[in-house]
């Protein structure tokens, strides 16, 4: 069966795909090891091709730092918004251990997270896992980095994207948010899977 390489692959899915899933695919291929010039001489190579241009921003804006595609989410409406890009799997030394967020600006001391149901359902990750231990260590972590000055702002699916940013830009200083610049290029994000006439449904 003939195939394309990784890079080539992930250039067709940049031009081809919404901007979002774009970003995921190209995520999840450079934490395989994608070689990142390649993959932007594929999309130049591409004649008389529509949305070269914007191909060619998801590219410069995927991160070998996300773990999952809500991550990718959750960085977009961060970056479309026009946010200095943060850094990935952010670590933070505190005088009570090292703590890691999935998103960061070290500048204003914020950290954003995404935050999914499963791990506080009772054996989700196999029968050794235990949710209240998982709960009760979040919060612990959340206090410690509190005491340290960092804002810490969790997002989960059921937020929706307006709802989500509008958190995380609740605790970005003023001076930033007067001056964002909005990415126009990336649209936005499609409804998130399980909303249907505005609701989520519960699963």
């Amino acid at each position: 069966m003939a195939v394309t390489s990784l890079e080539r692959t992930v250039a067709d899915c940049c031009v081809s795909l919404h901007p979002l899933p774009a970003l995921v695919v190209a995520d999840h291929a450079l934490a395989l090891g994608m070689d990142l010039p390649a993959a932007r001489e594929s999309v130049m190579s591409m004649r008389d091709v529509r949305g070269r241009r914007r191909a060619l921003l998801v590219l410069e804006l995927a991160d070998r730092g996300a773990e999952s595609a809500w991550e990718t989410w959750l960085r977009y409406l961060v970056l479309r918004a026009g946010l200095p890009r943060p850094v990935t799997q952010l670590r933070v030394s505190t005088p009570y251990g090292e703590f890691r967020a999935d998103l960061g600006w070290t500048a204003f001391r914020l950290l954003a997270e995404f935050d999914g149901r499963v791990k506080y359902v009772p054996g989700a990750l196999g029968a050794g896992h235990d949710a209240g231990r998982a709960l009760f260590d979040e919060k612990r972590r959340e206090d410690q980095l509190r005491e340290e000055r960092w804002g810490v702002v969790r997002v989960t699916s059921s937020d929706g994207a307006g709802p989500a940013l509008a958190r995380i830009l609740g605790h970005v200083p003023d001076e930033i948010r007067a001056n964002l610049r909005p990415l126009r290029q990336l649209p936005p994000p499609a409804p998130a899977a399980g909303r249907t006439n505005g609701r989520q449904n519960v699963r």
